[in-house]
């Protein structure tokens, strides 16, 4: 019996070491097609386009953040909207640490994001926002939209010094 249980284990660990480089392939795969989504929605934050940017996100998509409240994707786009029209000089990038498939529709994500920008009201302040997130991306016909964000991370900067985000409304 011990025999059994000791090849049945050797064959199931065989199993997964083979299959390693297959679901790492298809994990790249879908790593890059998440980051290029991305990468249009860094180009999208620079043009202060916020309405091309929430198109990347299923309509009731929905964000939580770490002090326990959730936006829904309107909302959000509420909260941001004043403060992307204050922004100027922005740049942004995202940076996806790791993609992986949920079911045939779905992905999971974890990404970083940094934005850096002066604003109108504080022309003379370089600000930077560095956040980290989790996320759920459905597949479309449209390509891949975000349906759940959660905050992982979250720092602000005013000159290189920290400084306390606003607290989001509800």
């Amino acid at each position: 019996m011990k025999k059994h249980c000791a090849l049945a284990i050797f064959l199931a660990v065989l199993v997964t070491l083979a299959a390693w480089p297959i679901m790492a392939e298809d994990n790249a795969e879908l790593k890059n097609e998440i980051q290029a989504v991305l990468n249009q929605v860094a180009v999208e934050m620079v043009k202060k386009d916020l309405a091309a940017v929430a198109a990347h996100s299923m309509p009731q998509a929905v964000f939580h953040f770490r002090d326990g409240k959730s936006l829904t994707l309107a909302q959000w786009q509420e909260s941001r909207a004043k403060a992307l029209a204050d922004m100027q000089n922005i740049s942004s990038k995202f940076v996806v640490e790791k993609a992986w498939p949920e079911g045939a529709d779905k992905a999971g994500v974890t990404y970083q994001e940094n934005h850096q920008f002066t604003t109108i009201s504080d022309p003379g302040a370089k600000q930077a926002i560095e956040a980290r997130f989790s996320a759920v991306l459905c597949k479309t016909d449209a390509g891949w939209r975000f349906l759940e964000f959660k905050e992982l991370d979250l720092r602000v900067t005013r000159d290189g010094k920290l400084v306390e985000p606003p607290a989001e409304k509800k």
